[in-house]
């Protein structure tokens, strides 16, 4: 039962991640490989707030599309990480696994932004 003094809210790439940590009394954010969005469920808030409306309304995720997601440094800084498509490695939401990668051609945008059901 929530005490009236925290507040929680999560943000996360997977929906399970995020209503997982959110709780039934928090608020949980999760991306949408569909529209670029984090987005969140009707079980949280019936509309989305208004700073999250302002936020989406120019569409910046857009940019991101169809771009290669690539190495910000030359590959030989990262000589202590761990190597690129390794066997236990998997393709999350089509992303791939080894840089470079290739993200969705294009964003699949609706008329308004609906709540996830």
């Amino acid at each position: 039962m929530p005490n009236g003094r925290s507040k929680v809210i999560t943000i996360a790439g997977k929906d399970r991640s995020a209503i997982g940590l959110a709780g039934p009394y928090g608020t949980a954010y999760m991306h949408s490989a569909t529209t670029g969005r984090f987005i969140t469920s009707d079980y949280y808030m019936e509309d989305y707030p208004d700073w999250w409306k302002k936020f989406y309304e120019s569409k910046p995720q857009n940019k991101y599309f169809a771009q290669d997601w690539s190495l910000l440094l030359p590959e030989e800084a990262y000589v202590r990480s761990t190597a690129d498509d390794r066997p236990w490695t998997t393709k999350y939401k089509d992303l791939g696994h080894a840089f470079p990668i290739q993200s969705s051609a294009a964003p699949r945008s609706r008329v308004r932004p609906t709540m996830m059901r």
